[in-house]
């Protein structure tokens, strides 16, 4: 019996000691999980990349506000320019167009009306469609050079005929306008609106 309680009591004091080293150890590990967790919310946050298509709508965003900055000759005082084509919607395209550019823009949509704005606000340079209902760009053209104020203005004709006649082509560089053929891209027509303006503006 003595035996046993000695066995017993050693068995009791094994299993306290392995009780007190669990708890030690389970101690220490929590410790060090929760030194873990401290160190990494004090690491600063990871950056986050673009993903490919974010980086791609960003050199979208880049180029397109980069060439709507307007240039030296659209930020010239004055820069004022007509656009006389029956096409409404080709008429308010260009104007918009010309517009973001820094342009003061009149649009008329007939002969008519674009003679009248032209004496009425003196462009400095003038974009004339050819084919139009009841007259042609060169009717309109020899109204504009018998107007004084008209005499030098640059006029540029469009138009989708890529044969015209000897004869009226050379009327109209007689007239001093030019010739362009469509379609007129919105980048030149941009182009052609700041080319028309290296003439000097006289008022």
């Amino acid at each position: 019996m003595g035996l046993n309680r000695t066995s017993d009591a050693g068995t009791r004091n094994g299993l306290r000691r392995r009780n007190v080293q669990v708890r030690e150890d389970q101690g220490a590990g929590s410790g060090r999980q929760e030194r873990q967790n401290i160190a990494r919310k004090a690491q600063p946050p990871k950056p986050l990349g673009l993903s490919p298509f974010s980086k791609s709508l960003t050199r979208l965003h880049s180029s397109t506000t980069m060439s709507l900055v307007p240039s030296p000759e659209a930020n010239a005082p004055n820069a004022r320019v007509l656009i006389v084509d029956d096409d409404i919607s080709v008429t308010e395209l260009f104007a918009r167009m010309l517009r973001l550019e820094g342009f003061e823009v009149w649009g008329a949509h007939s002969a008519d009306e674009g003679l009248l704005l032209a004496q009425t606000h003196r462009p400095h340079a003038i974009i004339l469609d050819l084919r139009m209902p009841l007259t042609s760009g060169v009717q309109v053209l020899r109204s504009l050079r018998a107007i004084p104020e008209m005499q030098h203005t640059p006029v540029t004709i469009v138009t989708g005929d890529y044969y015209l006649a000897e004869s009226q082509t050379s009327e109209i560089r007689s007239l001093g306008a030019d010739v362009r053929f469509k379609p007129l891209w919105l980048d030149e027509l941009v182009t052609l609106a700041r080319d028309m303006l290296h003439t000097p503006v006289r008022d």
